[in-house]
């Protein structure tokens, strides 16, 4: 039976996503990995996370990987010296050196090219997938695609989706917070950020997946200073 795992904010955690995908998952070749955006910044390896994502896919597995907001600023980064700036001071820094480069415009162009063609978010059956969450303020939630990849605080309206389940990344929570919203009756949102880079916050610093079809959640510890050579 395939199954459809969702998984959160990797932010350069290389080996913990691989841990996560290869050691916790396992997926077969009819099973699907969606994830949530933010690939980059922060971690030790950003190249090597989107190079094992291509990876996956060159091994023909079903990987969908939608846009976050880190993503957003490095292709705004190429072209904006202030968003540059900002790029740099959210763990930009890290991310250049996994391509080893000192300037974004020495990072290879199929890497922009990706990221250029990452959707905002997906509609599923029963879910909403997004990287940030959606601005219900709005009578069309899903006309306001700046909210999808950098809202924080919202309240959730089932109805503005037909009743779907949405489940997003982002904000960093402990894991209490996830779970418990998995266990809330009925659910209507679920956060799959863990902090898999903040491993100095309680709670935190996992890489979390989520199956669609039984609900069950994978928690991978951040295992980047324990796998180091």
């Amino acid at each position: 039976m395939e199954k459809n795992w969702v998984i959160g904010d990797v932010h350069g955690c290389l080996k913990t996503f691989r841990r996560l995908v290869e050691d916790r998952l396992q997926p077969s070749s009819t099973d699907t990995l969606y994830l949530l955006g933010d690939y980059i910044n922060k971690g030790p390896d950003s190249k090597g996370v989107i190079d094992y994502i291509f990876a996956l896919q060159r091994e023909k597995r079903r990987v969908i990987t939608l846009m976050g907001n880190h993503e957003e600023m490095m292709l705004s980064a190429r072209r904006d010296v202030s968003a540059e700036q900002r790029l740099l001071k959210a763990g930009g820094r890290q991310m250049l050196q996994s391509f080893g480069v000192d300037k974004l415009a020495n990072v290879p162009q199929r890497y922009f090219d990706w990221m250029e063609s990452l959707p905002s978010y997906l509609v599923l059956q029963k879910y909403v997938l997004v990287h940030a969450g959606l601005n219900f303020s709005l009578a069309n939630p899903f006309s306001d695609e700046r909210a999808m990849r950098w809202i924080r605080d919202f309240s959730v309206y089932p109805e503005a989706m037909a009743n779907r389940v949405l489940i997003h990344g982002h904000t960093p929570v402990g894991l209490e917070v996830t779970q418990s919203q998995l266990s809330a009756n009925p659910i209507t949102v679920v956060n799959l950020d863990g902090g898999c880079v903040y491993t100095d916050r309680p709670n935190q610093g996992h890489l979390l997946a989520l199956e669609l079809g039984s609900w069950t959640l994978v928690v991978q510890k951040n295992v980047e200073e324990a796998m180091q050579e």
